[in-house]
């Protein structure tokens, strides 16, 4: 699981025939900032502070603070609001948002936080330094999803792995195999067990999403998924974001981030079968209908390259809002 460098020409972290549309979560400015704003535990709204500031206050009040000191050393839902505290809006075209609050410098060294980051801000890291002690596991070994169900058949091929005792060591491949012939595939992220499972100071893990760019001048290493709608710009060869398939396969997040994983928005009673606006049943009683968001849970192609899994998706060049790059 080597790191992303400028170096890297294999193109390894590029995926044929995938759709932005249906591989990327929809991150919606609305039902995000509502969401943030529901009052559930470890769930933050941060209202920006206004232009040229750079700092936020929770729920728009209070003493103001700078996103380190709003997230560092804390997990949770975090929701970081444009300078307008409005919806982020392209008035001329550019293919950049124009009321984006002030781009945030964040120094790598000492700084460590969980859950899910979404910020309205071109985020720029700088610095050296790692983060605390992460278990970090490798995606399963890629397969062909030949019935195109999105989950591994035991008659489906699998790539045969040999996952490197070291994180940023090579994979082997030792062939096609599957298990209705008698062969069992790894999935680390499953078994807990030593292949595929490694140990590295992570300053980040969980999921950061910006509506801006992020550009990357420190040591930055995260692990779960980084998404930016304009691009993820890299100088730097000692930084690593290793992706977490668990975003995959719906076992996000994780119960130690203490993160709740479906928020109830509006409720809507059924009406009486007499035709009448009383509901039949009382308050107490949960209505049939009703509508929910689940935090996260983006589709990702079944088969990888196995000399670079960490990555989820290709960094791309800076481009219009609807189109995000995501590693």
């Amino acid at each position: 699981m080597p790191a992303i460098s400028p170096a890297d020409a294999d193109h390894s972290n590029i995926f044929k025939n995938v759709s932005e549309s249906a591989t990327l979560p929809n991150f919606e400015y609305p039902a995000w900032k509502s969401i943030s704003r529901s009052g559930e535990a470890n769930v933050h709204y941060y209202a920006s502070d206004g232009p040229g500031t750079g700092t936020y206050k929770l729920n728009g009040s209070g003493p103001s603070m700078t996103l380190r000191e709003a997230t560092e050393g804390r997990q949770g839902l975090f929701f970081f609001d444009t300078a307008t505290n409005s919806p982020p809006v392209d008035q001329d075209a550019d293919g950049t948002y124009d009321n984006l609050a002030d781009e945030i410098q964040l120094e790598v060294s000492g700084y460590a936080s969980s859950g899910l980051v979404y910020l309205n801000a071109n985020l720029r890291t700088t610095g050296g330094g790692s983060g605390p002690d992460t278990t970090i596991t490798a995606p399963g070994e890629p397969f062909i999803d030949a019935n195109a169900n999105r989950r591994y058949d035991p008659d489906e091929y699998f790539v045969d792995l040999t996952y490197p005792v070291t994180i940023g060591g090579s994979y082997v491949k030792n062939g096609m195999r599957r298990e209705i012939d008698g062969y069992t595939r790894q999935v680390p992220w499953m078994e807990l067990s030593s292949e595929g499972t490694y140990t590295r100071g992570a300053n980040f893990r969980g999921v950061l999403y910006t509506t801006g760019t992020f550009a990357n001048n420190g040591s930055w290493v995260g692990y779960g998924s980084t998404i930016a709608t304009q691009a993820i710009l890299w100088s730097t060869t000692s930084s690593s974001i290793y992706f977490d398939e668990r975003l995959n396969e719906g076992k996000w997040p994780p119960s130690d981030m203490n993160l709740p994983r479906t928020i109830v928005t509006p409720w809507e009673a059924d009406p009486r079968s007499d035709g009448s606006d009383r509901p039949d049943r009382v308050c107490s009683e949960p209505p049939s209908s009703w509508a929910a968001h689940t935090l996260m849970r983006p589709r990702l192609p079944a088969m990888r390259s196995p000399s670079k899994q960490e990555e989820a998706a290709s960094s791309r060049r800076p481009g219009p809002p609807a189109s995000p790059a995501a590693h």
